[in-house]
């Protein structure tokens, strides 16, 4: 009996969470299917961390931290370097990941 009103609150969760807008969807956290251990039915949801974090990037020149972006940890383990424009310097300059 405690299985069908989890399973129950769960499908309207479900539901909820299909109505959430384009922009909580690119948020850090995005709900995920996860089948319910009980009844084996895929009502469950679950909040999963994605691979994507936030860096800043810094130019190497004046130290400036003028960009922010996102990396795939999986892809990117070390630290990013990309050329970028650096407004302070008004040129083309490498920018690296910074803490």
């Amino acid at each position: 009996m405690l299985c069908l009103a989890v399973c129950t609150a769960a499908f309207v969760l479900r539901q909820q969470s299909e109505l959430l807008s384009a922009k909580k969807r690119e948020a850090n956290f995005l709900p995920q299917l996860v089948p319910c251990g009980a009844c084996n039915a895929e009502n469950f949801i679950q909040e999963v961390p994605t691979m994507r974090v936030k860096i800043t990037l810094a130019c190497t020149e004046c130290k400036n931290r003028n960009y922010v972006s996102k990396k795939n940890k999986k892809n990117d383990p070390d630290r990013i370097e990309m050329m970028k424009h650096c407004r302070h310097c008004n040129k083309h300059t490498l920018h690296k990941e910074t803490k």
